[in-house]
C-alpha cells in the first residue's frame, strides 16, 4: 500500500497558503503567484521522491527549501506591514515541520529488515 501522507501534507499546506492569500482582498499579486509558485514545486517535489531510510529527510527539505523557504523571504522582501503577514510564513512552516515529521512508508522499512524484496515506492 502507497502511503501518500507526506504528500498530503504538502497539499492542505499549499490550498492554505492560496486560501490565505486570497481571501483577505479576493486578490492575487505577483508576489502571492509566486508564493504558491513555490509551495506547489514543494508539492511536486514531495510526491516525487521516494521514500528510503537512506534519503529520510528528503521529502521534507525538499519542501523546505523549495516551499517554505521562499515564502519567508518573500514576506522579508515584500516588508512586514501587519501582524497577518506571518500567517504564511507559519502556514509554510508548518507544512514543512509536518512533511518532516510523519513517517516514511512502513513497508520500506519492513522490506529492509527482512531481507525481502523491496517494491518501487514514492
Amino acid at each position: 500500500m502507497w502511503n501518500f501522507n507526506k504528500l498530503w501534507t504538502s497539499i492542505v499546506g499549499a490550498v492554505l497558503l492560496g486560501l490565505t492569500e486570497f481571501l483577505p482582498d479576493n486578490h492575487l499579486s505577483a508576489l502571492d503567484w509566486i508564493k504558491l509558485v513555490d509551495m506547489a514545486a514543494g508539492v511536486v517535489l514531495v510526491g516525487q521522491l521516494t521514500n528510503t531510510i537512506w534519503n529520510k529527510y528528503a521529502k521534507g527539505l525538499a519542501q523546505l527549501v523549495a516551499g517554505s523557504a521562499p515564502v519567508l523571504i518573500i514576506q522579508l522582501v515584500d516588508g512586514w506591514q501587519t501582524h497577518l503577514d506571518l500567517i504564511p510564513v507559519l502556514i509554510a512552516a508548518a507544512t514543512a515541520i509536518g512533511v518532516i515529521s510523519i513517517p516514511n512508508a512502513g513497508y520500506v522499512l519492513r522490506g529492509l529488515a527482512t531481507g525481502g524484496r523491496i517494491p518501487a515506492s514514492r
